[in-house]
């Protein structure tokens, strides 16, 4: 039932692992991304999704929440 919940939601939501690399995606993440289908965008490092001239802001941002989850 939550993995329905998950999968159905109309939010894109996405997993990343110890080395920031996706390995869930539900296809909302995949539309906003620009993608058909979680498989088209799995695999790929978090940053291989950003405009490279806000790199800085995003490696910020993740840093903080690494952090934060300790």
């Amino acid at each position: 039932m939550l993995a329905s919940a998950v999968e159905n939601a109309g939010e894109g939501i996405g997993i990343l692992n110890q080395d920031w690399i996706l390995t869930y995606a539900n296809t909302a993440l995949a539309k906003t991304l620009g993608q058909a289908k979680p498989a088209d965008i799995l695999g790929r490092h978090w940053q291989s999704f950003c405009d490279p001239s806000n790199l800085d802001q995003h490696a910020s941002i993740l840093a903080t929440l690494q952090q934060k989850a300790r």
